[in-house]
């Protein structure tokens, strides 16, 4: 009796488009948090703001695991409590700043 082989050709994950659609939500809280109304504006959305909103809310993953696999609970709220300090110097503090530097390069 032949035993029948098993396809190899079988996709062993599926493809998952969430990191994707998750920056694509980030570029339209960014764009709604700035409201670009100049192409100066829009370039700083886009090159600054929304990477500051992937950094506070998904981040890089060095910092979740550090955070998660401290002993310590205030790791994780003091790595909170800096991506929410960036993300505002980045907003408020920051952004007006380099829109301005930014359109005077188009006058």
């Amino acid at each position: 009796m032949t035993e029948k082989v098993k396809d190899l050709n079988i996709p062993l994950n599926k493809r998952h488009y969430f990191d994707i659609w998750l920056f694509i939500a980030y570029i339209a809280i960014s764009a709604y948090t700035i409201q670009p109304n100049s192409i100066a504006s829009l370039i700083v959305t886009l090159v600054m703001v929304a990477p500051a909103f992937w950094f506070a809310f998904s981040g890089p993953s060095f910092l979740n695991n550090w955070a998660s696999n401290s002993r310590y609970i205030y790791v994780s709220w003091l790595v909170f409590a800096i991506k929410l300090l960036f993300l505002y110097f980045v907003v408020r503090v920051l952004s007006p700043k380099v829109i301005s530097i930014v359109s005077s390069w188009y006058v």
